[in-house]
Order: structure tokens, then sequence, then C-alpha cells
């Protein structure tokens, strides 16, 4: 049985005629009869009562109309559904993010994502660099937003933003009255650090500005989370380096403070397996890339 077999006997059904079926299939009705016929002598049943000015269906042809009938709904479903896949505007997509990066500009590629494609699901996971690197190239993660450098060649990435270092303070510190806090004022002050291996170099780049300009933080405190040095902060327990996106992280008596102008930079890119051709990737990067383009109030 072929799928076109069912298509002549709904429509035969329909007309309640072989002539009336035969002109709305295009078709001549010797042929038409003759497939009718020979699908009733596969399924092993009458489908049709043959009458002198057309047909009727029997109980059972009856039933295997809504059979039939069920059966090519499914199927032009399934069609609709692939072109919609092929099209990238239905399935689902697995994007990673570096805990530090969460900020309005993500909040916007995703917000503007989801507007634009509502049947395709988003499947977040908070993931420092390395993971992601590694979830990218096991085809676990389609796309992911990480810190530079791209460290293997079968990663394609694209530039999203650059921002400052900055530092949080406990709110009732006199540091937090301060717009700019110069190096030398952190000299003694103890300080928390996140004790992962992604942040050791964000560590080593702030106690070297530190030290460059003669003060010696005191580090007391190690934090194994962003989320549990901001509170380490907020609990009094001292300052530490974070970066501008957390400025949104709202905590009691926790406040931020600008850097020198030579705190340093830190990047984000966007990286995809190169031989990922998943439509709705190449979906996700065009909306970023032309968010990017108009972006109007960039991280500082």
């Amino acid at each position: 049985m072929e799928l076109r077999h069912l298509e002549y006997f709904i429509t035969v059904a329909e007309e309640k005629s072989f002539s009336q079926a035969a002109k709305k299939l295009h078709m001549a009705q010797p042929p038409l009869s003759m497939q009718i016929k020979s699908l009733e002598t596969e399924l092993g049943v009458q489908l049709f009562e043959r009458m002198s000015r057309g047909v009727i269906l029997t109980t059972v042809g009856k039933s295997f109309l809504k059979e039939a009938r069920d059966v090519l709904g499914r199927v032009e479903k399934a069609k609709a559904n692939l072109k919609m896949a092929a099209a990238g505007v239905s399935g689902s997509i697995s994007v990673g993010v570096v805990s530090t990066i969460i900020n309005e500009k993500l909040a916007l590629f995703l917000r503007k994502f989801r507007a634009l494609y509502p049947h395709v699901a988003l499947d977040i996971h908070e993931m420092p660099t390395p993971a992601q690197t590694a979830a990218l190239l096991e085809d676990q993660l389609d796309l992911g937003f990480i810190r530079p450098p791209v460290p293997h060649p079968d990663l394609d990435h694209r530039f999203v933003s650059e921002e400052s270092m900055i530092l949080a303070v406990p709110s009732d510190d006199p540091l937090a009255k301060l717009d700019r806090v110069e190096w030398k004022l952190l000299d003694g002050r103890t300080v928390v650090l996140l004790d992962l291996p992604f942040a050791s170099s964000f560590n080593t780049q702030f106690l070297t500005c530190c030290h460059h300009a003669g003060a010696t933080p005191i580090v007391e405190q190690l934090a194994h989370s962003v989320h549990m040095n901001m509170w380490l902060v907020s609990a009094g327990f001292g300052v530490a380096p974070a970066t501008h996106s957390l400025r949104y992280v709202m905590r009691p008596n926790l406040s931020f403070c600008n850097l020198p102008a030579n705190a340093p930079k830190l990047q984000t890119v966007i990286a995809w397996k190169r031989t990922n051709h998943s439509p709705i990737l190449n979906n996700m990067i065009t909306v970023i890339r032309d968010i990017l383009q108009t972006w109007k109030a960039p991280i500082k």
C-alpha cells in the first residue's frame, strides 16, 4: 500500500463517484478503478458498494476512511514540521553561557531570538569556557558564549563585546563612595577571589595591576562560584574584582566601583563547531549579528 492509494480512496469516498474522483485527481477513470480494486484485494475487504450512479462506502470502508485521513494528516504534518526544521524555525538549540557574562546584551539576544522563532526550544547551560569548548566539540552544545581565546581550530567564533574589570565592595565600605578606586587604595585591603580554573587569569591580571601600583591586597577568602563571591563581598569579607556585567547583581550591601583606565578588558565571543550546519544555529548567529550591527548601548 502506498500513500497515493489512500489519496485515491479518500477522493472516491468524498466524491462518491469514480468518474468525478478521476477528474479531481487528473487521471483516467479505468486506472483509478483498478487502483481501488487492488487496494481492496490487498486489504482483503470491500471498501465500496458499486451502484449504477456512483459508489457508497461499506461499513468497513467508513472505518477505513477515518484511518486513511488520520494517516495522510500525520504525513502532511510531518512534511510541514520537516520544512520548519529545515528552515530553522522549529526544533531546539543548546546554548552555553559563562556566568560572568549574563548581562543585558545576552538577554536581548535571547529575547529577540524567541520572538522571531517561538517554536524553537532554548536549552541554556551555565558553564565555564573549558567545559563549553569540550561540549561544543562533542556536539553537546550548539553555541557558546565564552571568554577568548578560542582554543581549538574546529571552532569558529565572532566577537560580541568587551567590558572592563570593576570592583565589588560592601556598600558600607568607604570605597563605595568613590566613583573610581585607584589601585593604591587596595594596599592591605582584604580581597575575595574566585577559586575556579577559568578565573585564574582574571585574578592574576587584577593582582598584577595592584602590584604595579605598589599595592598588595590580602587574599583571605576564596569563593567557588560567582554568586558566592558577590555574597561574601556583601557580607563584608572584603572587596573583589568583578566584570561590568555583575553590576546587575542586586544584593543588600553590595556596590560596584570603577577601576583605573588600565584595568583589564574582558572580551566575550560566541563560538560554534565549524561542522555544525544546523539551520537553527545559523538563525541564532544571524540574530546576534544583526543586533550587534545596530547596538546603541555597548557595555563599558
